[in-house]
């Protein structure tokens, strides 16, 4: 359920930025920050003993969202438009 509305709450708040005129570099810096602690959290949560497709699920949102998140990092300059 935690797992859950973290990605509902994300993906609201990745959604209200794609349809705003101006993307704010401090909103994008959140965002990109959320991304690669969640990834950290991932894989905190394997320490809770999943089982085999839980730690698939949890090794590949660890990477997929830690990785998006350095990408947005390093492109603050392009998606922002302020």
């Amino acid at each position: 359920v935690v797992m859950a509305l973290a990605n509902l709450i994300y993906a609201c708040f990745s959604f209200s930025l794609v349809r705003r005129p101006t993307r704010p570099r401090s909103q994008l810096k959140l965002l990109a920050g959320a991304n690669i602690a969640w990834g950290a959290v991932c894989l905190g949560l394997l320490a809770t003993g999943p089982s085999g497709v839980g730690i698939a699920l949890l090794v590949f949102e660890a990477i997929f969202v830690a990785g998006l998140g350095l990408l947005e990092a390093r492109s603050l300059d392009l998606l922002a438009t302020r």
